[in-house]
């Protein structure tokens, strides 16, 4: 006997939660190839406007092949903007996140930054006027604890001679990301993921544009031939491909689970850099990365047992109703 297929729901959240994985290992990877990139001797300016300069036509293009392919409604004047708004938030977050990156280093930036989840889960409480899940308060502590021990192994001492104001620039990341993903569901509402992906980055495009004058000098855009190859690279794996799947998962799972299942990308950064650029991966580092992968699997878990259980209900309510029961009956009278 074949068991019955998962609601339509269950279903959408299923592969909401693997597009979003995919989205965040590719991410993962985003810090390797720009290690590679920086060490060509291209600056970090250049990187990040590059990056977005590049990045803009290939999201606009991908986004009118898929419209030719399958023709959607016309969207709003507003959801538009509102797409665009929130891109313009996704650049300044990238912006307070490589200038957390500057002043107190990567591993205390990561662990600070990564408490967006915390606050996308409280401006969805505050929109839907409802406490958040337990579990999901639970899995981002632990895992949020598993991501100190992954990034900042040496506790509070990572923090000892850096410039705090960073610390500032971080929490400013944190925030203006959780913001960007719970505006990109509203807005995937109307747009759709792909819409939203290309007007989002336009958004961002135009951002660069009005900040590019303040923060690039001339020989921030000296880039050499091997540097701009792995530049792009960089752009169409660990950019342009993840963000379109990252904005399909939301679009099916939510920005709040969504923004928990991101959480397991600086342990894969961690794993990826010590076998491919052979740096340190210490036992503290290794307890963190479990912790991480152990609260995230929990809760998918739970997801996956409360899906089963709802899809049985429905099965047995379908069951009892009067129709089904009088389908053999009239078979019977056939």
């Amino acid at each position: 006997m074949v068991a019955p297929a998962p609601a339509p729901s269950a279903v959408s959240s299923h592969q909401g939660a693997l597009f979003v994985l995919l989205a965040t290992c590719l991410f993962a990877f985003k810090g390797i190839l720009a290690r590679v990139v920086l060490g060509t001797g291209i600056s970090v300016v250049a990187v990040v406007s590059l990056r977005v300069l590049l990045a803009t036509p290939l999201y606009v293009g991908v986004a009118l092949l898929l419209a030719r392919r399958a023709p959607q409604a016309p969207s709003s004047r507003r959801a538009r903007v509102e797409a665009m708004v929130a891109g313009a938030f996704f650049l300044f977050a990238a912006g307070c996140d490589f200038s957390a990156i500057d002043r107190i280093g990567a591993g205390p930036s990561r662990v600070i930054l990564f408490s967006f989840p915390g606050f996308v889960l409280l401006i969805e409480a505050a929109r839907t006027r409802a406490w958040p899940r337990r579990l999901e308060v639970l899995t981002f502590a632990v895992a949020w604890v598993g991501l100190v021990g992954v990034a900042a192994p040496e506790g509070p001492r990572a923090l000892a001679g850096k410039d705090l104001s960073g610390v500032l620039f971080a929490l400013c990341g944190a925030v203006s990301y959780a913001i960007f993903l719970t505006a990109s569901q509203r807005s995937m509402r109307s747009l759709g993921s792909v819409r939203f992906t290309a007007y989002s980055n336009i958004g961002t495009f135009v951002a660069l544009l009005a900040a590019l004058p303040f923060v690039v000098s001339p020989t921030d855009l000296d880039v050499n031939p091997t540097g701009f190859a792995w530049l792009t690279v960089m752009v169409v794996a660990c950019t342009v491909l993840p963000f379109f799947l990252l904005s399909s998962g939301i679009e099916r799972a939510g920005a709040g689970p969504a923004s928990l299942l991101t959480l397991v990308g600086p342990p894969i950064t961690v794993v990826a850099a010590y076998a491919l650029l052979g740096e340190r991966l210490t036992p503290v580092q290794i307890a963190g990365a479990a912790l991480v992968l152990g609260s995230i699997s929990s809760l998918k878990l739970s997801d996956a047992r409360r899906a089963r259980l709802a899809q049985r209900r429905l099965d047995l309510a379908g069951s009892t109703h009067p129709a089904a029961q009088a389908a053999p009956a009239g078979h019977a009278r056939a």
